[in-house]
């Protein structure tokens, strides 16, 4: 009796401890933040193109389904770089992560732009002028660490956990731009009925596209199976047909 329970006991341990391997499939610890078309949370649930993405790559991989975390990027992204078994999207691939993380990918596009009020005497801004601004960003996101890439200085950035707080910033004259992908401002403002007449873009920063980012301890095989799975979707139509969906092309 006494070795039963001690034998349950391991059981249920390692089916709650996360890198555990179950059936040959390891169980990850999936992250992403509120960024619409491609992740967000609605009614408690993760959702958007990435996370359908993932979801059909579990199915075909003969994953169960898996608990998908949507928390502010800073928290996310400094997990994604501490924490063992863990799964970041989705995740812009910079040269500066490049060696960070395992890559799967990649989905589809971004474009990194500046933002300032319609009513601003901004009309075009040069990477050298813009030492001179007050600059609304997410905290290690793309758009923040290509501007850095590009010689500004971080003590001109006043920096936000997320869309949300960029936007409040450039409402309340705390800011003269924000730096976010234009995909996302579109759509987060759409989804909450916000005017997005109200901004206008200044400058484009750069592009580029959104990964699956492995934490360096997953296996390479786990990884090459979720890659060649997307591949997979990708020239069976799948991606294509779940991008249609959020009225992205592909």
């Amino acid at each position: 009796m006494k070795r039963t329970g001690i034998l349950c006991a391991v059981i249920c341990f390692s089916l709650m401890s996360p890198g555990i391997v179950l059936a040959g499939k390891p169980l990850l610890s999936y992250l992403t933040e509120d960024a619409p078309p491609c992740n967000f949370l609605e009614n408690g649930e993760a959702k958007g193109v990435g996370v359908d993405i993932l979801k059909t790559i579990w199915k075909k991989l003969g994953y169960s389904p898996q608990k998908i975390q949507v928390l502010p990027w800073p928290k996310a992204y400094q997990a994604a770089l501490t924490q063992p078994n863990t799964v970041l999207f989705g995740t812009a691939r910079l040269e500066s992560r490049e060696h960070l993380f395992k890559w799967v990918g990649p989905v589809f596009l971004k474009r990194f732009v500046l933002f300032a009020p319609k009513q601003s005497p901004l009309r075009a801004v040069d990477f050298e002028d813009m030492n001179s601004l007050r600059i609304g960003t997410t905290k290690d996101d793309a758009a923040e660490q290509e501007l850095v890439r590009q010689g500004v200085r971080l003590d001109r950035m006043v920096r936000v956990q997320g869309l949300k707080e960029q936007l409040e910033l450039l409402e309340n004259d705390k800011v003269d731009v924000i730096a976010r992908d234009e995909m996302t401002v579109q759509v987060y403002m759409d989804k909450r009925g916000l005017k997005k007449e109200a901004i206008k873009k200044v400058k484009s920063i750069s592009g580029a596209s959104l990964w699956y980012a492995f934490s360096k301890d997953v296996p390479d095989k786990v990884v090459k199976d979720f890659q060649n799975s997307l591949n997979d979707l990708k020239k069976d139509g799948t991606v294509a047909r779940l991008m249609k969906n959020y009225g992205i092309e592909f």
